[in-house]
């Protein structure tokens, strides 16, 4: 295989989302006290972690359904303007991810990333973890009016990035959202297994960042 290319999901594959979430909880637990005080924090912190669902839910929903359940008083936009304003403050970065890119932008690898969400919120934790310098192309849903699993938003990183697809590989966690999509778009799909998932029927797996430069050129770029 003729690899030219590595494309990142950031949620959950970079940025370490479920760390950083319960950091913003804490904070906004604490910053909130007088109004959300009467609920038992590890409470508090397991509903909302319920109802994000993984970061598949947008906030005005969590934050009303929290509001509705435990009686808060105060307006569920009070609380989504702290979290979009706020989380990067508290933006944890996966092992090695910063060592993983340098090695691979050293390696002349071009490097992407494609990243469902709001672009105003995902640029702020791009910087906020101080990535940026190391992308040639960073897609981000909003912005492109299309987002995974749909292969059109893979196919358009590939074109920016100007590489073949077959020459792609897509490193993200979501089986179906990251894996399953990008190898329909024609890549290369690696998954990120993260803590407590099981094994899947993905061809190819990494439990850390820090093993991605070997994992290409042993596994991928040693099958040619």
């Amino acid at each position: 295989m003729s690899i030219q290319a590595i494309i990142f999901d950031l949620d959950g594959t970079l940025l370490d989302r479920d760390a950083s979430l319960l950091q913003f909880i804490d904070y906004q637990y604490e910053a909130r006290n007088a109004a959300i005080g009467h609920i038992p924090k590890e409470i508090f912190t397991k509903k909302y972690v319920e109802y994000d669902a993984g970061g598949y839910v947008w906030k005005d929903e969590v934050y009303k359904r929290l509001i509705d359940e435990f009686t808060i008083d105060l307006p569920f936009d009070d609380l989504l303007i702290e979290y979009t304003q706020e989380f990067f403050r508290f933006c944890i970065p996966f092992p090695y991810m910063e060592k993983t890119l340098n090695e691979l932008k050293k390696k002349g690898y071009k490097i992407g990333m494609i990243t469902n969400g709001r672009t105003a919120f995902q640029n702020g934790n791009i910087d906020a973890l101080r990535i940026r310098h190391f992308f040639d192309e960073i897609l981000i849903s909003e912005e492109e009016g299309i987002k995974k699993p749909d292969s059109e938003i893979f196919k358009r990183a590939a074109e920016r990035l100007g590489v073949e697809r077959a020459n792609c590989v897509f490193v993200g966690d979501h089986l179906e959202n990251d894996v399953r999509a990008s190898i329909a778009a024609g890549m290369i799909g690696v998954w990120k297994r993260n803590k407590d998932e099981k094994h899947s029927e993905a061809e190819y797996i990494v439990d850390c960042l820090s093993e991605i430069p070997l994992f290409i050129e042993k596994k991928l770029k040693g099958s040619d």
